[in-house]
């Protein structure tokens, strides 16, 4: 009885919330199309489970060919709207359709037939070319989450790449929380793998307690996040030429019209700003707007970083952020502020941030390095 009414509750959620993404949240809405699509599947898929689990098939008949049609969808909505996160294009479908090729089928072969007739498809085709589709459609879901599985890892390493380049705070816009889901979908397909094994009480209860925990973290993480990139079309067009066609070689592939001189001139402007007016101190300072007070593109800016500081524009600016941490630590002026304080006057908005930053920097957590300046 609790898994049902678990169950219940989060194909109710995702239903409801994706909806909501779809059509009520104003930002990102290439992404939260295709997100929606994703819990509204989650939602079927869990709407499924309930359906074979408490023998309810040949109640609602009607439910059937939608739900099953569920994983075939799954897979590939998760990673188009990964896509469409971290791409700056315009939404569309244009070839994007082709990756819902398996869900067509089965809709067709499957869920169509069993619909009209409210029957079993071997009593359309037979048997033997229905055990054929049964096993060719066993064996596409499957290798479909393993391939979308990976090609959505890629596109969300490769954008935690990109984000460098233009904005100084990771956290906000990195998507990770969209790592956290696969490795949650990692889990859970470990887990039922298991259970088809041997059939477990306790462990149905588990994996049930699971699909409602994923279900409300990808809830919290889609109403937190915040724009992925920026408001300005304008500025996202000239960012399109940044980060695309291939970020791990954009230092190289960089163009300016500047020449020597006016790098050497708007290197010591940036210098003053970085070093005397401390502009890093602005937790939503970005190319955009570093650019607009240095005088210039971004396109220029990214490269004036790229090869006069030999570093992207995230790594400059928080490399400034930490020195000005370092330096308020020993000052007892500063005293009264928690290092974690400290951090936020010096432009850090994470505190995970700020210490793996500073880990990785000094070798040494904030309290470390203040207690060995102390003894020093």
């Amino acid at each position: 009885m609790p898994e049902i009414i678990i169950n219940s509750f989060s194909v109710a959620t995702c239903f409801l919330i994706g909806i909501l993404v779809i059509f009520y949240i104003p930002y990102n809405k290439k992404g939260n199309l295709f997100f929606g699509v994703f819990l509204i599947s989650v939602g079927f898929a869990l709407l499924s489970k309930i359906i074979w689990d408490e023998k309810l098939d040949i109640k609602f008949p009607y439910i059937v060919p939608f739900s099953e049609l569920s994983r075939f969808v799954l897979a590939p909505s998760f990673y188009l709207s990964i896509w469409y996160y971290t791409h700056l294009g315009k939404v569309s479908f244009g070839k994007k359709w082709l990756h819902f090729i398996p869900a067509i089928l089965f809709f067709l072969l499957v869920s169509l037939p069993y619909f009209l007739s409210l029957e079993n498809i071997s009593h359309l085709i037979g048997d033997r070319l229905s055990r054929i589709i049964g096993g060719l459609m066993g064996l596409v879901f499957p290798v479909q989450l393993i391939i979308y599985w990976i090609l959505s890892y890629r596109l969300l390493k490769r954008h935690g790449i990109s984000v460098m380049l233009f904005s100084s705070q990771k956290k906000e816009r990195d998507l990770k929380w969209l790592l956290h889901i696969l490795v949650w979908m990692l889990l859970m397909i470990v887990v039922s793998i298991i259970m088809k094994i041997k059939e477990n009480d306790n462990l149905n209860l588990v994996s049930s307690y699971l699909y409602l925990l994923l279900v409300l973290f990808m809830v919290y993480s889609i109403l937190k996040q915040k724009d992925i990139f920026f408001n300005d079309e304008n500025k996202n067009l000239i960012l399109q030429s940044i980060l695309y066609p291939d970020v791990k070689n954009q230092i190289e592939k960089s163009t300016s019209r500047l020449n020597e001189d006016d790098l050497l001139k708007y290197k010591s402007v940036l210098n003053n700003l970085l070093q005397k007016e401390e502009v890093f101190i602005d937790p939503d300072i970005s190319l955009a707007s570093l650019a607009d007070k240095v005088g210039i593109s971004m396109n220029d800016l990214s490269f004036l970083i790229n090869n006069s500081y030999n570093m992207n524009f995230y790594t400059l600016i928080n490399n400034y952020r930490l020195d000005k941490v370092k330096s308020m630590l020993i000052k007892k002026q500063y005293s009264h502020l928690t290092i974690l304080g400290i951090a936020y006057e010096a432009g850090f908005t994470s505190k995970s941030t700020f210490n793996n930053a500073f880990k990785k920097t000094t070798g040494l957590t904030p309290s470390e390095y203040v207690k060995e300046y102390t003894i020093k």
